[in-house]
């Protein structure tokens, strides 16, 4: 049985405390620049790992994370939508105000561009499509994390399973 205050509170606290992820590119402009997110999984490995070493008992339901997996990616899906729209569409060629011959245009316009893309004085990460990027990285580290704790789940369950057979043969 699972003991609240453990895996399953960092689960939800994983989940709750996701980088929250602008829906549309106005949300995405508005939001400005920000600190990519830091990867979930190594955290959630070591409390998992932490948990069972402390000789806890482990329980988890497979089907309900294996629905938590499969909306991480849709979200995932839904990131690379709007990623390649930040791409095509916050990319502007040209702002018509004289850009051509008037220099200060000409560095508005290359903001604009690094903005989108990365370049210049903006980290590819602080750009919109390389935020998105490191957004579609935490989320697939946090799915990947969880395929990994189900999978170790259902290999110990199955595991336990065999022996208790083995034990209930020999008597």
């Amino acid at each position: 049985m699972s003991t609240p205050g453990t895996v399953d509170d960092y689960l939800t606290s994983l989940t709750t405390s996701a980088p929250s992820t602008p829906t549309t590119l106005e949300g995405l402009l508005s939001a400005g620049t920000a600190t990519p997110p830091v990867a979930p999984a190594p955290a959630l490995k070591r409390t998992i790992d932490q948990y069972i070493e402390s000789g806890q008992d482990l329980t988890m339901d497979p089907d309900g994370l294996q629905e938590v997996i499969a909306n991480c990616d849709k979200h995932i899906d839904a990131l690379r939508v709007l990623q390649q729209r930040a791409h095509n569409e916050l990319w502007v060629d040209s702002l018509g105000i004289g850009e051509n011959g008037f220099e200060p245009a000409q560095q508005l316009l290359t903001k604009y561009q690094h903005k989108a893309r990365g370049g210049g004085s903006i980290p590819e990460q602080s750009s919109a499509v390389g935020y998105i990027r490191a957004l579609i990285t935490w989320v697939t580290d946090f799915r990947d994390a969880l395929q990994a704790a189900r999978n170790a789940y259902l290999a110990t369950d199955a595991a336990t399973a065999t022996t208790l057979g083995n034990v209930e043969a020999d008597t």
